[in-house]
């Protein structure tokens, strides 16, 4: 493992040269890449697609109410969708650890000159 992964919560989870072949192993970290990849990219487009919908003079602004019971309960409201995009946005960073623990551990195991990666 590269130095500093010890550290890392996610890091642990790869499978060790010792449990499988090297093959079967490279196998594995370059398959958890390509999944890591795609949840990473689905999660960006969301967290975008948040970021430009709450954006000042965005699409947001369409549901905004001059009553101020209305208002009070929106504001309630956009404040709860936006702690839980922050926790989305922690797990975003998650999900690139995870990445980059599993693209150290292809590289101990396959070498350094791996282009699939």
């Amino acid at each position: 493992m590269a130095s500093g992964d010890e550290f890392s919560p996610y890091c642990w989870q790869a499978p060790t040269a010792s449990e499988m072949s090297m093959k079967q192993s490279l196998k594995w970290s370059i398959d958890a890449i390509d999944l890591l990849s795609f949840l990473h990219g689905s999660l960006v487009k969301t967290i975008e697609a948040w970021d430009r919908f709450r954006d000042t003079g965005g699409p947001i602004e369409y549901f905004e109410d001059p009553d101020p019971d209305t208002s009070r309960e929106f504001s309630r409201l956009i404040a709860s969708i936006r702690r839980i995009f922050d926790e989305l946005r922690e797990h975003e960073r998650e999900l690139m650890e995870m990445k980059r623990c599993c693209t150290n551990h292809a590289k101990a195991v396959g070498g350094s000159d791996l282009s699939v990666i």
